[in-house]
Parts: structure tokens; C-alpha cells; sequence
């Protein structure tokens, strides 16, 4: 399978096979939790501050796990503080920070259309930078699993794709897109020789100067965001819960399951966005959520099976 070498390099923890596939799929069940939030969010908290606050309260709950190791890390810290960099960019400044704008200005289904670029994305830049043979089923995987999400996209009705608008916050969202597609790469490139969590923290570290410059700049033109304790409830879980603890779920699972395999799981956002607005705000879930599930579902599957070189059959 395309993620076993990739899992060797990135020095996963020694667990049973199945776990990795099983755990990546809370990622995307808190991340679609993240897609009904944020939607709303977004109207009440200006973006960027959003996404400053958000990952500000994301390293208050690392820190206490992470700090000691932090301390002990020092030298691998400042021999790749490049690569940690880079990550930092793509990952906690950039993507969460481009899609909170884009939203603004762009809908739901023009963002979902963009987020199923990501798993092909990342099949052509682990081709390009991890040098990985991608084999047809993984292909078919792929196209199968965005068909799954277009059919949820489209509400059923495929016909409607065809006349979607492009909308200025398009190019956000697309530009995070990539962002997120390089960040979940490049995690098999060069790992670094830290824990998800400890990565993560030093990430952050890196990124809050600069999302604080960038949350300043905006509070000039929008003015300070006018926070309640119902916005420190939303916080809480965009940032510790989606951000800390999903992200370090991910860069863990990543590194066992390869990049192509783990950006499939990403087509399950919108099925479980539509899952919990059904649970939360009513939304009925339809015939073609059910339809998806299974597509995306096999989609998985197929790029999980365990793969046979060929000839092996008669090796024995």
C-alpha cells in the first residue's frame, strides 16, 4: 500500500494495522462540526481574529503537556526550524485563516467544490514530492469518493454544478485548499523528529506573531471582535477541539497511513457536516447523503486494501 513506506519514514507508533484508518475518521467528524460552526461563526467574529483567538487557545491547552518536551526538543528545533516554518505557513497561518475569509464572501457549495480538489492534490504532490507510484485503484478511489461528495454538494441534482458562479472568496478557499494539501504532504517529506503534539505546539509558536499581526491590522478596520461567553463556548471548540486536537490526530495518522490515503477521509466533511446539521439544526438528511456515504465509503476502501505486487500471486 502507497502509505506503508511513507508511515516507516515518519516514524509512527507501533500500533495494529486497522487503528490509523479508524482513527482518521474523527478528524473529519469534528471538521464538519467546524463546517456548520464556522458558517455562523464567521458572521460574528471578523475572520481573522477568529483565527488568531482560535489557535491562541489551541496552544493554552497544549502547553501543559507539551512544554517539558518543548524544553527538550531544543535542538532539533533550531536544526529544522525551516521545515517547521514552512508547516506553520501552510498549515496554522494559512489555511484555516484563507477559508474563514473566503467564506465571507463565497458559499458552501462553491468551498466544498474546492475541498475535493484536496485528495487529488495531494496524489500529484506526493507524486512530485515523495516520489510515490500511485496505482490505478487509487485513482479510482479518489474519483469515486468526489463523486460522493458532489453528489452532496449538488443536493442530488448534478446538473446544478454546472452553474455555479465563481464568487470573490473563491480564491481564498482555494489557496487554503492547496496550503492544506501541501501541509498533509509535506508531513511525510522530511519528518520532523517530534510527537504531533509537540510539532504542533512549535507551529503555533511560530504562527501567533504573525496571525496577531494580521488579527491587529483587521480589528483597525472592523473594530475589536465584541466576545460573550456563547463566543468562548465556539472558540473552545474551533480551537482546542478542531484545532489541537483534530490537527494532531491528523500529522499522527498521516505519518502511518501516507498522505494519498489519509486526504480520501477528507471527502467524509461534507457527510458529517450534513450529519450534524441534521442533528443540530434540523436539516433532513436525504437519499443522496446515504448514496455518498457509500461511495466515499468505498472509495476508502479501495485505497485501503492491501496491495499484491503483481506476480505475487504465483510466488508461492
Amino acid at each position: 500500500m502507497i502509505g506503508g513506506s511513507g508511515a516507516r519514514r515518519g516514524h509512527s507508533p507501533d500500533w495494529p494495522s486497522a487503528t490509523p484508518y479508524l482513527l482518521l475518521i474523527i478528524p473529519p467528524l469534528l471538521w464538519g462540526g467546524n463546517a456548520v460552526l464556522g458558517r455562523h461563526v464567521v458572521t460574528e467574529i471578523p475572520p481573522l481574529q477568529l483565527s488568531f483567538l482560535r489557535w491562541l487557545l489551541s496552544l493554552a491547552v497544549l502547553l501543559p503537556f507539551t512544554f517539558r518536551p518543548l524544553l527538550r526538543s531544543g535542538p532539533d528545533v533550531r536544526a529544522r526550524w525551516r521545515s517547521i516554518a514552512l508547516l506553520s505557513t501552510l498549515g496554522v497561518i494559512c489555511f484555516g485563516t484563507l477559508f474563514y475569509v473566503g467564506l465571507q464572501t463565497t458559499t458552501a457549495i462553491n468551498a466544498g467544490l474546492w475541498q475535493t480538489l484536496v485528495p487529488v492534490l495531494i496524489l500529484v504532490l506526493s507524486r512530485a514530492f515523495l516520489g510515490l507510484r500511485l496505482r490505478p485503484i487509487q485513482i479510482v478511489a479518489v474519483c469515486l469518493s468526489a463523486l460522493g461528495v458532489l453528489l452532496v454538494l449538488s443536493q442530488g441534482h448534478m446538473e446544478t454544478l454546472l452553474e455555479v458562479d465563481l464568487l470573490p472568496g473563491d480564491l481564498f478557499v482555494l489557496t487554503g485548499v492547496l496550503c492544506w494539501a501541501l501541509f498533509s504532504t509535506l508531513l511525510m517529506k522530511d519528518p520532523l523528529p517530534l510527537s504531533p503534539m509537540v510539532s504542533l505546539s512549535m507551529q503555533i509558536l511560530f504562527a501567533l506573531p504573525v496571525l496577531f499581526f494580521l488579527a491587529f491590522l483587521e480589528a483597525q478596520f472592523t473594530g475589536p471582535a465584541q466576545l460573550s461567553w456563547k463566543h468562548l463556548g465556539y472558540l473552545i471548540f474551533l480551537g482546542p477541539v478542531v484545532g489541537a486536537f483534530a490537527v494532531s490526530l491528523w500529522m499522527l495518522c498521516v505519518r502511518a497511513a501516507g498522505p494519498p490515503v489519509a486526504g480520501l477521509y477528507l471527502n467524509l466533511i461534507p457527510i458529517f457536516a450534513a450529519i450534524l446539521g441534521g442533528v443540530f439544526l434540523d436539516e433532513a438528511v436525504r437519499w443522496f447523503h446515504v448514496v455518498a456515504m457509500l461511495a466515499i465509503g468505498t472509495g476508502i476502501l479501495l485505497a485501503t486494501a492491501p496491495h499484491r505486487p503483481p506476480g505475487s500471486r504465483h510466488s508461492s
